[in-house]
């Protein structure tokens, strides 16, 4: 029966209880529980005739036959025949009238009554039917007998008038009686053929099998075992009572009410299974069928569904404890993370469609059942587990039978109403008992075959198969079905079938979508499946999981769902504007199939016609689309709120396991919803092993991912550059790049590689190449392959490339690897190698489009001759090769089925789009081209199927995990890597879209992105959706707001209420929006746009003029009020200015006393630069804006109560931005920014500040830094005003704020104001005269003391100066006291009491500008080192000796430039404090010698510095201060201190030797040559080399100078030695070891200069270079040297103390004649005409020898004598010599003191003379 919708009415099983109308016509009942479902369409390819007779329609089926191909299938919830045929009332008939389609009556049926069965009635064969239910029976088989004897025909039958006659009088009696004559009674009823008998017979029939009257145990022949039962042949009877021809509409219902009958029966002993149950489907398929009219094909249809459907509720009512009442898995499907971690680095090959149909026999094709004798073996719970994978796979091959295409555009032909009947039972079936098909597991004694397999598992390849020929299918009704069984196989079986979704996915619905030319209808119901995916949160992440962080799947399904999904909402519709929402409505509605529609002949179900793509559609499509990507992100929060939510409350996974709902893929549509069902991962059962593992880390899975996303860009790149891709590849593990085989076996097995790509790398002419092409040919195998098909095969991995030396390589290699597999095929492997190559040229000659001229088989056949060892290879062969290259082009199958596909690709088709909506023919073109590419589609994911199967063939034991959903982290990766085309998709409708409910929804998606992508902390993600919004807002361009940008801006202050914590960066996109806001507020009020900056186009008000421009756009236009021109639109006006809004803004900022600590440092730095922004865009304006600013001070009053760490963090942030704005803003604007402070400042004080806490400084901080900056001067009178009132007012509170307080006044103490000088001045003296205590409770006491120091070395006002050095004195003294009161009993802390005020003074005497301050300062200090310094210890002096006394002289070091000392300024203060500073020190150290004596060489270097400066009066200073501390103390020196001192001595001379002046001569001369030989020699030298020259020059004579430097330094020395011995005080106290020690320096300096001197090539080197303007030479240094040393040697000699020690007397006469000797000899040698100036020079030096000779004593004297009597006697008879110092030698040498001495002479002359 139909209803108005054209669905079948489900129809009751009782006989009774029919309901009619008053006119007596039946109405359905409609069914409690329906399932949805949805249209679908597919294709099929047939090759019966046109006409389809009965034998041709449907096929017998039976147990022994069934098997042969794969299939699945869906089933609607099933009707009952009872609902149109009635049953015979007492003692009468009633007539029940059975219409058409049109509403005709059509037939009458007479059913006679049937009393009721028993309900405590039972099935077997020993029980004894009460008397009421047997008799009851009985009397219908009387009244049939009765019936039939008023029948001619019967009574002229001999065989039926006999057997009624026996059997009448039987059952008119009580006695038992043999049932099987009724078998004898009914089979010639039948035999006679005439309606109205057959129409008895099989009502009489129907009343007894709802009675249970046939039980199945009881056998025709009980002699027999093996023979039929009773009820199987009744129902053999029924079925072959009519053929399938055209008969009596009657006796097809009264057949159907039959079969029902039987197989509705619910009684055990009368079950009907098996054959005899596929038979009476089948016959009730048949029927359906070729049903006379729509009414018996209604009745047969209910009947049949209801038939399918019995089956299954037996299956599970037969087996309740094998369920476990929900979707669970059982244990033998659990995986682990060791499974996954296993899972990984085996990659699987690829599923393809093609193995999941494959047409080849499996052993679940061969399972044949032999009912009659498996009752004894086999238990009702068997039978039923069989009979339902019998009747499904049964379902499945009706669904995959190929129709020829005019069947196929006929959708009420018999074949395609068969394939539809048949996907609808499948459908129906899975719906409902997916449950079973997971759970129930075939034991042996049903199924040896299907031994240890789930009924998912038996017939996945069935259900696979199904899908594969229909899935692609044009036909409306079959696709939407087809989806429809898709979708439950993912939602409910996806576990059994992981590899195939990814198969269907990639290969089918994908591209649908992709595809620009498939049909409307196709594109809706595929968005209609992915939106139910959408929908559910769980179906999404287990996709994410299972495929895209699979590295053995090669589909990122979630990733190209939205991929999918967002290109179809690209679509761009010409005008959708013009399109009422209302109109489009329908469209959104998602697809759910309610019930199973009427299938018959004339069934306004089957309409045929195929909605092609309109511009009306496409923008139905664009709306579905974008109803998807916002189910996907509902589902993605969902879950990631109730993942959240579980994470917050702690909530075990197993306490909520048992809250969860039955649907496996329940859409969480509140946070309530518990992201968990199973809590374990999946795998296929096919291993029978059962374990209980944890489930992997959700961060093993993201491993994966990247692991995966690598391997893609390793990929990529190889397909870019293969050398590039392959280094890529070993880099990161994937192959071993030293093992070509790893590399070749990586690139065998690997998806994705261009094959073009691939085939010029393995033909590369390298080494490498060629051993990576040999193993990858070696992974072929091609054993018992035909030569072609090898050859085939090995061409179908990659593309040949083109040139000849890379395929002569290639085909080398495959004609080894062939002949080596297949020996017995040629003579050899040249063979081999030249029939493929003659092949491949056969190939390329036969389909290339540029050759004319085809190569025949003659011509083919001629070129390989004598090619097998010499001889021919078989004719017939050859020409077989070339018909095979001639049908069938060698080509790479890709480019074969995108080729197909291409009419679908094409975008611009005229024909496909233009013609097809409005002329028949266009519609015909698209529709025939749609066909053949969806042939192709089909055809491909056949192959890809097959593919699959023959894997899991041959590795059925091979794991494959599938793992459910449990973790919430996932989300955040899965948005991650989709955000992209979800951002593509819901931003799109905000530019073009002017509905307020696309609108809406695009809105509410950027809600959901955000709120994930801050829960889960993607920054890239939120930055990149809130920039979105932003630019949607259209806030840069007031006058172009339209309504939906105020959606926009209500949305993005929606967003920022409530992701207020997580936005971090993002809040400067929202904050200048909202300052953008502010401002369309004030333009919308009236205020000229020009008078209110532009925060994003920087457009700022011009300076006042008589006629005021401006630039825009780079052009000078007068400046025009644009709200004269243009205005905005009153609703927009109403919307921005609205309370809601209002409020919103406010909440904004009056929230962020609840953000978190990190969150309001965001948002205080977003509106810090939001503030500046505004500021700079101002400039120097009067009036600037100060939202920001003013929103700044006011969410810090709203934040006063957070704690103090938080309060920090704010504050580093708010305190730069106080920094910047008052020193480099608006004037206008620092002055509110400085009083904003203050007042923060004030109510900072306001609360207690605890000890060792540092905010108040940090606060303040501000004031220092507008302080030291270049401020105008206005505004750091400011700053001291706003300290000045803080100190007034909230003294008390200020603790470690004054710090930065006196930080403040040490800077403004630097100003060249003297305004803020005195205002700086006047409040340290404030603070010091009345806030002194309070200075010295916080411990700021040097602070206020760096600050009056400060103001003492500014120069500026000398008062100040003196007066705050006043009150330095006055601080020191107080500090003393203090320091005294507090230690008494220990003076080393009172000392160290004074270093503050030490240290001021000392800055003060080096720093300061004014000299009397200077002088004053000096003063101070030196008198506390002379009269309060009696409790300095020694450690004391030290560290004021090096911190205090020394620095001063720091900046006269010897390192110091020279042109320092020619400034001014230092040589006054060299003439000046230094001096001063320099003879408080003489007097300091004889004061207070006892304690200084340590520090004696330090002050002696200080001497020493100021000795060596060029500056004649500090040398002469430094010299006095040297010899006044000598002459004064040197009896109070120890022998350390003379150490020391002669330590120092010693380490000047060293440090003051020119020692590089004695380099070798081409130090000074080579680069001097080479520099004159270019500036003389080579003029044309680049400027460079001529730079580089002076350059060299330039550091030579640099060097040289200082070597100038130091030789008078050496000099100067020498003077100061020998000036201070001279005084006998000194001479006397110091020790004669000490003064040896300075005459072995005094000897150095005078060999250096001696061996300069000497070398004169040197000295004329560097006379002629031009370092010299006359011959340089060191004679000074070299005299007074050799002058110092002899004189030291002789006083030591002829000390007093040497009479004692001989030893050391030896030691000094040793050192002392040598070197006089020397002397003698050398002046003796020089001539006076060439040595003028020398002998002048050194005529001192040798009287002084002589004389000091003759004074020596008389033991001296007879050694001095033997060494210098030659010199002096050569020296004699010089000439020339002068007369005084010749009278001198000859007189002292002469005139002998004693006659002994005379001789000892005159033996010595002898001795000189030789004897003579």
């Amino acid at each position: 029966m139909q209803d108005d919708s054209g669905s079948v009415a489900e129809v009751s099983v009782v006989p009774n209880h029919e309901k009619t109308s008053s006119e007596g016509n039946m109405h359905p009942i409609e069914p409690e529980n329906s399932n949805p479902d949805a249209v679908s369409q597919s294709q099929q390819k047939s090759k019966d005739d046109s006409q389809v007779s009965s034998n041709q329609a449907l096929e017998p089926i039976n147990a022994e036959e069934d098997g042969q191909a794969p299939g699945q299938g869906d089933l609607s919830l099933p009707a009952t025949l009872n609902q149109v045929v009635d049953e015979q009332q007492e003692q009468g008939q009633e007539e029940i009238h059975l219409q058409d389609s049109n509403g005709n009556e059509d037939s009458k049926v007479s059913v006679p009554e049937v009393p009721q069965k028993v309900s405590d009635e039972k099935g077997s064969d020993n029980f004894q039917p009460p008397s009421n239910w047997e008799r009851s029976a009985r009397l219908v088989l009387i009244k049939c007998i009765n019936e039939f004897q008023e029948i001619r025909a019967c009574t002229r039958f001999d065989p039926l008038r006999k057997v009624m006659g026996d059997i009448k009088p039987r059952l008119q009696t009580d006695d038992d009686y043999d049932k099987t004559l009724l078998i004898d009674f009914f089979q010639h009823a039948f035999e006679i053929e005439q309606d109205d008998v057959l129409n008895i017979a099989l009502n009489t029939v129907s009343k007894l099998a709802s009675f249970a009257y046939f039980p199945e145990n009881k056998k025709i022949s009980a002699s027999n075992p093996s023979s039929k039962s009773m009820l199987q042949c009744i129902v053999d009877m029924v079925c072959d009572c009519i053929n399938d021809e055209v008969v009596d509409g009657t006796l097809q219902l009264n057949v159907v009410k039959a079969l029902s009958a039987f197989i509705l029966c619910s009684e055990k002993n009368a079950l009907l299974h098996g054959a005899i149950l596929l038979n009476s489907i089948r016959k009730l398929y048949n029927i359906f069928l070729l049903g006379d009219d729509d009414s018996i094909q209604s009745v047969a249809q209910a009947s049949l569904t209801q038939a399918v459907g019995i089956v299954f509720e037996r299956l599970r009512a037969y087996h309740p404890s094998s369920l476990s009442g929900n979707f669970g898995l059982n244990d033998a499907s659990i995986a682990s993370t060791d499974s996954l971690r296993e899972n990984l680095p085996n990659s699987e090959e690829k599923i393809t469609l093609q193995s999941m149909a494959s047409n080849g026999a499996s052993k679940l094709d061969n399972v044949k059942i032999d009912v009659e004798n498996s009752k004894t073996t086999t238990s009702l719970e068997h039978l039923s587990l069989q009979d339902a994978y019998l009747v499904f796979r049964t379902l499945c091959r009706l669904a995959v039978r190929h129709s020829s295409s005019d069947k196929v555009d006929n959708i009420r032909s018999q074949a395609m109403r068969s394939k539809l009947i048949s996907l609808h039972l499948i459908y129906s079936v899975l719906d409902k008992n997916s449950d079973l098909f997971t759970e129930l597991t075939f034991p042996p004694q049903t199924m040896p075959a299907l031994e240890g397999l789930t009924l998912a598992q038996a017939s996945r390849q069935y259900i696979c198969l199904v899908l594969s020929r229909n899935a692609v299918s044009p036909i409306p009704q079959v696709f939407e079905i087809c989806c429809n069984i898709f979708w439950l196989i993912v939602s409910s079986l996806r576990i059994q079938f992981k590899q195939e979704i990814a198969v269907f996915f990639h290969e089918v619905y994908f591209p649908i979508l992709d595809l620009k030319n498939t049909s409307y209808n196709q594109k809706l119901h595929t968005l209609l499946i992915f939106q139910r995916i959408c929908r559910n949160p769980r179906a999404l992440v287990e996709l994410y999981i299972n495929y895209d962080c699979d590295r053995n799947s090669t589909t990122n399904v979630f990733e190209q769902l939205l991929f999918s999904i967002s290109k179809t909402n690209s679509i761009t519709p010409l005008d959708p504007g013009t399109y009422q929402y209302e109109d489009l409505l329908p469209s959104m509605e998602s697809s759910e199939k309610s019930t199973t529609p009427f299938l018959t002949t004339n069934s306004s179900s089957l309409n045929s016609e195929v909605v092609q793509l309109t511009n009306f559609s496409d923008y139905q499509l664009k709306l579905k689309s974008l109803e998807c990507v916002i189910d996907v992100l509902h589902s993605l929060m969902s879950w990631a709120e109730s993942g959240f939510y579980l994470a917050r409350g702690n909530i075990s996974t197993d306490e909520n396991v048992a809250g969860t709902e039955d649907d496996p893929l329940a859409r969480s549509d509140t946070p309530k919803t518990l992201p968990v069902h199973s809590g374990r991962p999946s795998l296929e059962a096919n291993s029978r092993s059962s374990s209980s593992l944890a489930l992997a880390d959700p961060s093993e899975f993201e491993l994966n991912k990247q692991r995966k996303k690598l391997l893609r860009h390793c990929i990529n790149k190889f397909n870019y550059k293969p050398s590039l891709g392959v280094k890529l590849l070993s880099e990161n593990g994937f192959v071993n790049l030293d093992d070509s085989s790893s590399v070749a076996t990586f690139l065998f097995n690997t998806e994705g590689l261009n094959k073009t790509t691939l085939g010029d790398y393995l033909g590369a002419g390298e080494d490498y190449n060629i051993s990576v092409m040999h193993n990858f040919v070696d992974c072929f195998s091609f054993a018992n392959y035909r030569f072609v098909d090898a050859l085939r095969r090995l061409l179908q991995a990659f593309r040949l490339p083109g040139e000849a030396q890379k395929i002569d390589r290639i085909m080398l290699k495959f004609s080894e690897r062939y002949m080596k597999e297949n020996p017995s095929t040629f003579a050899n492997a040249d063979t081999a190698y030249i029939l493929a190559y003659s092949i491949i040229m056969l190939n390329t000659d036969l389909h290339s489009p540029q050759i004319k001229n085809r190569m025949t088989k003659e011509d083919f056949i001629k070129n390989n001759r004598g090619i097998n060892n010499g001889g021919d290879l078989d004719e017939d062969y050859l020409g077989f090769v070339y018909e095979d290259i001639l049908t069938n082009e060698i080509v790479l199958k890709d480019e074969q089925q995108m080729a197909a596909i291409a009419p679908l690709m094409n975008s611009n088709n005229n024909v496909g789009l233009f013609a097809a909506s409005f002329t028949q023919t266009g519609r015909e073109l698209q529709r025939t081209a749609y066909l053949q590419a969806s042939e192709e589609m089909a055809n491909k994911t056949t192959t890809v199927l097959k593919k699959l199967m023959k894997q899991q063939k041959h590795n059925p034991k091979k794991e494959n995990v599938f793992y459910n959903a449990k973790h919430f982290e996932h989300i955040g990766p899965m948005l991650e890597a989709g955000w992209m085309p979800i951002l593509a998709a819901i931003s799109n409708p905000l530019q073009e879209s002017e509905h307020l409910y696309e609108l809406s929804w695009c809105l509410e998606g950027f809600q959901y992105v955000i709120h994930i992508a801050c829960l889960f902390g993607l920054d890239l993600v939120r930055d990149a959706f809130i920039k979105t919004l932003v630019n949607f807002t259209n806030l840069h361009s007031a006058y172009d707001i339209k309504p939906k940008n105020t959606m926009v801006i209500k949305t993005l202050l929606k967003i920022a209420c409530a992701e207020g914590n997580n936005l971090r960066f993002s809040w400067k996109d929202i904050l200048t929006s909202i300052s953008q806001l502010e401002r369309v507020q004030l333009i919308s009020e009236g205020v000229d746009e020009a008078e209110i900056p532009d925060v994003i186009n920087a457009r700022v008000r011009p300076s006042s003029s008589t006629k005021p421009v401006r630039q825009v756009s780079g052009t000078i236009q007068n400046q025009t009020p644009k709200s004269s021109l243009k205005q905005l639109p009153s609703d927009v006006i109403s919307e921005l200015m609205s309370t809601e809004t209002v409020l919103s803004i406010d909440k904004i900022f009056s929230q962020t006393s609840s953000l978190s600590g990190v969150a309001i440092k965001s948002f205080f730095e977003a509106l810090c630069e939001v503030a500046w922004d505004e500021i700079t865009s101002s400039n120097e304006s009067e009036s600037p804006r100060l939202f920001s600013l003013q929103k700044l001070v006011e969410i810090s009053y709203y934040n006063m109560g957070r704690i103090r760490v938080e309060w920090s963090s704010i504050w580093n942030v708010l305190g730069k931005f106080f920094n910047l704005v008052a020193t480099r803003g608006n004037k206008h604007v620092a002055v509110f920014a400085l009083d904003s402070l203050r007042q923060l400042s004030m109510h900072f004080l306001q609360i207690e500040e605890l000890s060792l806490f540092s905010f108040q400084k940090e606060f303040l901080k501000p004031y220092e830094y507008v302080m030291s900056s270049d401020a105008p001067v206005d505004v750091k009178e400011l700053v001291l005003q706003c300290i000045r009132q803080m100190i007034q007012a909230r003294v008390s509170s200020i603790k470690s704020g004054w710090k930065t307080l006196f930080g403040v006044f040490t800077f403004s103490a630097k100003a060249r104001n003297d305004t803020l000088l005195s205002l700086t001045f006047e409040t340290l003296l404030d603070i010091f005269e009345h806030h002194y205590n309070y200075i010295l409770q916080q411990s700021c006491l040097i602070d206020m003391l760096v600050s009056f120091t400060e103001l003492c070395k500014n120069g500026v006002n000398q008062k100040i100066s003196l007066q705050s050095l006043d009150i330095i004195k006055k601080i020191y003294y107080n500090m003393i006291l203090e320091a005294k009161d507090k230690n008494n009993s220990n003076p080393e802390d009172v000392s160290k009491s004074t270093f503050p005020i030490l240290f001021a003074y000392y800055d003060v005497v080096v720093s300061a500008e004014d000299l009397e301050v200077r002088s004053r300062a000096l003063h101070y200090m030196f008198y506390i080192f002379h009269e309060d310094s009696d409790d300095f210890n020694q450690q004391t002096w030290e560290i004021v000796s090096r911190k205090f006394i020394f620095p001063i002289f720091s900046t006269f070091s010897l390192e110091s430039d020279d042109v320092l000392l020619r400034d001014e300024e230092v040589r006054t203060w060299q003439s000046t404090t230094l001096v001063e500073a320099l003879k408080n020190i003489v007097t300091l150290i004889s004061c207070r010698f006892e304690k200084l004596h340590t520090l004696l060489k330090g002050y002696f270097r200080l001497f020493s510095n100021c000795v060596c400066r060029d500056n004649v009066s500090l040398s002469r200073i430094g010299t006095s201060c040297m010899q006044q501390v000598l002459l004064e103390n040197a009896s109070r020196f120890t022998e350390e201190d003379w150490d020391s001192v002669v330590e120092l001595f010693v380490e000047l001379f060293q440090e003051t030797t020119p020692r590089s002046l004695l380099l070798d001569e081409a130090f000074w001369v080579d680069d001097e040559n080479f520099i004159r030989s270019n500036s003389a020699q080579y003029q044309t030298t680049s400027y460079n080399a001529n730079m580089t020259s002076v350059n060299l020059v330039a550091e030579k004579q640099t060097e040289f100078r200082s070597m100038i430097r130091k030789c008078i330094l050496q000099l100067l020395l020498v003077s100061i030695v020998a000036e201070l011995l001279d005084y006998e005080n000194i001479f006397k106290h110091i020790p004669q070891r000490q003064v040896l020690k300075l005459t072995r320096a005094v000897y150095e300096s005078w060999q250096f200069a001696k061996k300069f001197n000497e070398n004169k090539s040197l000295r004329v080197s560097l006379l002629s270079i031009g370092y010299m303007k006359q011959l340089p030479n060191l004679l000074r240094q070299e005299t007074a040297s050799a002058l110092l040393y002899i004189s030291l040697l002789f006083r030591l000699l002829k000390s007093e103390s040497l009479a004692v020690d001989s030893n050391y007397s030896s030691e000094i006469a040793g050192l002392l004649f040598p070197a006089c000797a020397n002397l003698l000899e050398l002046y003796a040698s020089m001539t006076i005409e060439k040595h003028t100036r020398n002998h002048v020079s050194w005529q001192p030096v040798i009287v002084t020898v002589l004389e000091n000779t003759t004074e020596l004593p008389d033991t001296l004297f007879t050694d001095a004598i033997q060494q210098l009597y030659h010199p002096c006697c050569s020296m004699i008879a010089k000439g020339g010599l002068d007369d005084q110092l010749r009278a001198c030698a000859f007189f002292k040498y002469s005139t002998a003191r004693t006659k002994n001495f005379a001789l000892h002479i005159q033996k010595e002359l002898m001795k000189s003379r030789g004897g003579h």
